[in-house]
């Protein structure tokens, strides 16, 4: 019922866009998925340590930073990704990847 309202759900869309984009950036820089899938998995990991260990205020002055489609994601986790499309861009570009 959530697509019958878009712009309700248009915070979680762009978010998981620039998810998809930024995942597809590192794919075409690296040549290779791996990256791709070690950056999936500490994201999914993330979410699920955050919403085990946080309570969401639903009176709190940022809440409109969260979208309401899952609770997590939003306009709080799109700026965060576009600085880490910046950041990756910046490190794979000058080639100072670092390796572990």
């Amino acid at each position: 019922m959530a697509f019958a309202h878009p712009f309700d759900i248009l915070d979680a869309f762009l978010c998981l866009t620039g998810v998809g984009i930024l995942l597809g950036m590192v794919r075409q820089i690296t040549g290779n998925i791996a990256a791709c899938i070690g950056l999936h998995a500490g994201w999914v990991a993330v979410i699920y340590v955050v919403r085990e260990t946080s309570e969401r205020n639903a009176h709190g002055p940022a809440l409109w930073l969260l979208s309401d489609y899952d609770g997590f994601i939003g306009w709080m986790v799109l700026a965060w990704i576009v600085v880490l499309g910046f950041v990756l861009a910046r490190i794979y570009k000058t080639g100072t990847v670092p390796v572990l």
